[in-house]
């Protein structure tokens, strides 16, 4: 595996952030799990690629590209120097991440939104409450009515 860039340097495609972590993708398609995103592929020449953006057709492929967070260089932060260069760096990151989602055409912004909510949900499960649009005595998922969460 190569070595991690410094946080916000360009990716060279190390994979470590997917061994580490899981992207909103990964996380609607295989669900919270410990270890290696299994869409994590080798790209041949030393290196890792996603298969999510390897393998996305058509409108799929610029939503599944600002899902990982690809074009903002290396984002994984590992080091205290990371963590000091990613707030430094936050304000920029969230205007170049609006800037491309306000770029996709309708049908990406659809699926791209669909995506990030439902990885939202995924993250977050929607609880009920006064401000839920869960009707109250429903339970949090996997628990019966009446024994939510808060």
């Amino acid at each position: 595996m190569r070595p991690k860039p410094i946080y916000g340097a360009p990716c060279n495609n190390c994979g470590l952030c997917c061994v580490v972590s899981q992207c909103p993708i990964s996380l609607l398609v295989f669900g919270p799990r410990e270890g290696r995103c299994p869409a994590l592929e080798p790209d041949g020449l030393g290196g890792f690629r996603c298969g999510f953006v390897d393998h996305a057709e058509g409108d799929y492929r610029k939503p599944a590209e600002l899902m990982i967070g690809a074009g903002h260089g290396c984002d994984m932060a590992g080091t205290p120097q990371d963590y000091a260069e990613r707030e430094k760096r936050r304000p920029h990151i969230i205007r170049q991440a609006r800037r491309e989602e306000e770029a996709l055409t309708p049908d990406q912004r659809r699926i791209f939104l669909a995506w990030k909510t439902a990885a939202v949900a995924k993250i977050r499960p929607i609880q009920p409450g006064p401000t839920s649009p869960l009707p109250s005595g429903h339970g949090a998922p996997g628990k019966p009515p009446g024994e939510a969460e808060h």
